[in-house]
C-alpha cells in the first residue's frame, strides 16, 4: 500500500473536499463543542481554554536527542501563468539554496526565540511525519537516478497548470489556495506534491498499455446504448417477493410502491435512477437492465445485499457520434488519455510498493536504541542517509511559521506569569487534566475521573506524547486561568439568566433560513399572503438552507432566553398567536423568518441546591473561559512582537530588518 505521503500526490491535490477552510470557533461557542482545529501548533485562547477539553487529534511527537541543521530543498517559489521555455535536461528535483542567515526567528518584548529553539519545536511535533515524507522522496529520487529519469521544471509547470485548469483558476490563484488551505508554499507544492507525482508517473509509464478492448469498453460506456429504468431495492427477499407480486399485478403503481418500500434514496423519486450504461457498475444489474423490453418488469434479483426489482421505461440508442469520424477520433483520444491516467494511478501504486519492498530503510526515530551507533542520522536509505539536521530544516521549512506562532504565545504567557510572580506547579497541571477528564465524561467504575483513559484518548490518534499534550494544551490553559480566575464572580443576575435559559418558558416556532435577502423578502410576502402553518412548512422544505428546518417542514427546537442569539430571542418572544409571522432577522450573512406555534410551560418552579451548584459551576467555567480569551487578546495586543520568519511586527507591518530570507539553514545547531 502506498504511504500517505505519496497518496496525496495523486488525489489530495484535486480533492476539493480536503480544501475546506476550517475556521476556529470563538471560545464561548467552543465551550459547548469540541474545537475543530489542531492544538499542537498555536497557543491561543482556544488552546488555553478549550482544547484542554477537546479530543486533540492533530499532534505529532518526537523524542530525539538531536536537533538538526540541513540544506533546505529549494525550488522556484512561483510559477508564471505563461509557460517558460527551459532546457529539457534541467531537473526539478529538490536542490539546495544559498541564503543569508540569522539565528533569531522572533523577539517578544525583547526576548529572543532562536532558530535552534524553533527547529526543536518543529521537530518535536512533526519529525516523524516529515521523516516519512523524506524517506519516500529519497526512495523515488534514487529510483529515478538509477533509470536516468529527469523531471524538468517545464513538466512541473505544466502539471500545476493542469491542476489549476481543473478548478477553473489562474495558476497564481491556485498556488494561493495551496498556501492558504494546505499550508504549502509554491516551492513546497512543487517539491513535495508535484515532483513525486511526476516521478511516480515516469517510473510507472512503461507498465501502462491501453488496449483496443479498453477503448471499446469506454466508448460503449459513454456513448453506447442506455436503459432508462426505475428501481425498487429491499433488504428482505420475502418482502421483495411480495412487492414484486404487487407491481406485476399493477405496473402503473411501480412509482408509488418504490416510494413506499424502497430502502435507498431512489424511493423519494419514485424509483427513478440515472440511465443505466454498460461497463459502469454491477454486471448483473446491467445484464438484467439491458435484457428487459420496454415496460417489462424484471424478476427479483440480488445485487450485493439488496434484492432489486427493475422496470424498463425506455431503451436509448447509442450516440450519433459513432457516425461522425472526426468527433469519434477526438473522443477516442480523450478516452485513451483518461484510461491511461487511471491505469497509471494503479501502476504507480504498484511501482512504489515495489520500491519500498526493495529499499533498505532504517528509520532511527522508530529505533532509538540504534541512534548511538549512528549519531546525527535520522534514517539510512540504501546507500544514502537523512541527517537530523536535514530533518529539522525540513520541519522548520514546512511548519516553522505555524509553530513559531505557538512559541511566541508561550513566551507571552510566561512573561505575564513572571510579571505577576505566579508559577505553575505540577499540582496545577494534574488538577486541569483531572477536570478535563471529568468534563468529557471519562470516569472509572466508581464515578471518579479516569485520567489515564483520557490521556490515552487525546494522544493515541497520532502517536503523540503526554508531554506534548501537557505543553501545548494543559499548560497554556493553566497559565491563563491563574491570571484571571480571582476576578471571576457568579452574580445573582448570572444565576437568574441561567435558570431562565435552562428551565424557563420557551417559544415554539417554525423557521426558514436563507442566505439571500431578496429571497427572504419574497418568502415572507408569500407566507403573509398564505398564513397557514402548512404553507410555511412547505416553504421551509423547499428553500431553507438549515438542515433541521428543511427536513422537519420548518419545525425547530423551541427558542429559550439567554441562549446566545439575542436578536432571534427578542423576535421570538415578541410573537403571538394574533401576529405569528416575524420580521426578517439578519444574523451574520443569514436571513431568518420565524412563525409562532406556541409556548412551553416551565416544568420546574423551584431549582434545588444541587442543581444550583451545577449551574454555578457551569457559569463560572463559561465566564472563566471568556475572561481567559479576553486576557490573552489583551496580552497579544500590548506585546511587541517581531516575527522575522514571517517578516512581520506586532502591528502587522513588515519588519524593517531580518526578513525570512535571512534565516538560513546553517544557523540551526544541534540540540
Amino acid at each position: 500500500m502506498v504511504r500517505n505521503g505519496f497518496r496525496r500526490c495523486w488525489d489530495c491535490v484535486v480533492d476539493s473536499r480536503r480544501m475546506e477552510n476550517l475556521d476556529m470557533k470563538r471560545l464561548d461557542r467552543a465551550f459547548q463543542k469540541v474545537p475543530r482545529g489542531p492544538w499542537k501548533i498555536r497557543i491561543s485562547p482556544i488552546l488555553g481554554g478549550v482544547v484542554i477539553l477537546a479530543t486533540c487529534l492533530a499532534i505529532r511527537s518526537l523524542n530525539s536527542p538531536e536537533t538538526v541543521r540541513a540544506q533546505v530543498p529549494q525550488a522556484r517559489t512561483a510559477v508564471k501563468a505563461r509557460n517558460a521555455t527551459r532546457p529539457a535536461t534541467r531537473s526539478a528535483a529538490p536542490a539546495a539554496a544559498k541564503t543569508r542567515t540569522h539565528n533569531v526567528a522572533a523577539t517578544v518584548n525583547g526576548q529572543s526565540i532562536t532558530r535552534n529553539q524553533l527547529a526543536n519545536e518543529c521537530l518535536r511535533r512533526y519529525g516523524a511525519e516529515v521523516l516519512e515524507e523524506l524517506i519516500n522522496k529519497h526512495v523515488l529520487l534514487q529510483a529515478c537516478r538509477e533509470r536516468n529519469l529527469v523531471i524538468t521544471e517545464q513538466q512541473v509547470d505544466e502539471a500545476i497548470a493542469r491542476f489549476a485548469a481543473r478548478f477553473g483558476l489562474p495558476i497564481s490563484q491556485w498556488l494561493n489556495v495551496m498556501k492558504e488551505r494546505r499550508n504549502m508554499t509554491p516551492g513546497q507544492y512543487r517539491r513535495d506534491v508535484i515532483w513525486p507525482m511526476l516521478a511516480l508517473k515516469s517510473l510507472a509509464a512503461n507498465r501502462v498499455v491501453v488496449t483496443p478492448q479498453d477503448l471499446n469498453r469506454a466508448l460503449e460506456s459513454e456513448f453506447g446504448p442506455k436503459v432508462k429504468a426505475r428501481v425498487i431495492t429491499l433488504g428482505s427477499k420475502t418482502k421483495a417477493t411480495q412487492v414484486h407480486q404487487q407491481v406485476t399485478a399493477n405496473p402503473e403503481e411501480f412509482g408509488r410502491l418504490a416510494r413506499q418500500f424502497s430502502d435507498d434514496s431512489s424511493g423519494s423519486s419514485q424509483g427513478v435512477i440515472p440511465a443505466i450504461r454498460k461497463h459502469v457498475g454491477n454486471r448483473e444489474f446491467e445484464r438484467v437492465a439491458f435484457s428487459l423490453r420496454e415496460n417489462e418488469i424484471s424478476p427479483v434479483f440480488l445485487v450485493g445485499d439488496k434484492y432489486v426489482i427493475l422496470i424498463c421505461d425506455q431503451h436509448i440508442p447509442r450516440s450519433s457520434i459513432f457516425s461522425n469520424a472526426q468527433m469519434l477520433a477526438a473522443e477516442k483520444t480523450r478516452l485513451r488519455d483518461h484510461i491511461a491516467e487511471q491505469k497509471l494511478r494503479s501502476a504507480a501504486s504498484g511501482v512504489y510498493k515495489q520500491l519500498q519492498d526493495e529499499a533498505n530503510v532504517v528509520n532511527l526515530l522508530k529505533q532509538p536504541e540504534l541512534q548511538k551507533q549512528f549519531p546525527g542520522i535520522a534514517a539510512n536509505i540504501n546507500s544514502g542517509r537523512i541527517t537530523f539536521r536535514q530533518l529539522a530544516e525540513k520541519c522548520l521549512e514546512r511548519y516553522g511559521v505555524e509553530v513559531l506562532e505557538g512559541e511566541v504565545n508561550r513566551v507571552i504567557l510566561s512573561q505575564a506569569l513572571q510579571q505577576r510572580q505566579q508559577t505553575i506547579e505540577q499540582t496545577d497541571i494534574d488538577r486541569e487534566v483531572y477536570r478535563a477528564a471529568d468534563a468529557y465524561g471519562y470516569w472509572t467504575k466508581d464515578g471518579t475521573p479516569d485520567v489515564e483513559r483520557w490521556l490515552q484518548k487525546v494522544t493515541e490518534a497520532d502517536g503523540a506524547t503526554v508531554e506534548l499534550y501537557i505543553r501545548d494544551a494543559v499548560w497554556p490553559s493553566v497559565a491563563l486561568k491563574k491570571m484571571v480566575e480571582a476576578a471571576i464572580e457568579v452574580t445573582p443576575e448570572d444565576m437568574q439568566r441561567s435558570i431562565e435559559a435552562n428551565y424557563g418558558e420557551r417559544v415554539r416556532v417554525m423557521a426558514i433560513v436563507v442566505n439571500d435577502q431578496r429571497l427572504a423578502q419574497r418568502l415572507r410576502r408569500q407566507a403573509h399572503e398564505n398564513p397557514t402553518a402548512d404553507y410555511f412548512g412547505e416553504l421551509a422544505r423547499q428553500f431553507s438552507i438549515e438542515p433541521v428546518s428543511k427536513e422537519n417542514h420548518g419545525v425547530v427546537p423551541p427558542i429559550r432566553k439567554n441562549s446566545g442569539q439575542p436578536l432571534v430571542e427578542r423576535e421570538a418572544f415578541s410573537l403571538k398567536e394574533q401576529g405569528p409571522l416575524s420580521s426578517i432577522i439578519v444574523v451574520a450573512d443569514k436571513f431568518i423568518l420565524l412563525r409562532y406555534i406556541g409556548r412551553t410551560v416551565p416544568q420546574v418552579q423551584d431549582v434545588d441546591q444541587e442543581v444550583r451548584r451545577e449551574l454555578v459551576n457551569h457559569i463560572h467555567e463559561k465566564k472563566l473561559r471568556a475572561k481567559m480569551e479576553q486576557e490573552f487578546e489583551r496580552l497579544r495586543k500590548v506585546a511587541q512582537i517581531d516575527n522575522f520568519l514571517a517578516g512581520t511586527s506586532s502591528n502587522g507591518k513588515r519588519a524593517r530588518t531580518r526578513t525570512a530570507e535571512s534565516l538560513a539553514p546553517n544557523q540551526t545547531k544541534r540540540r
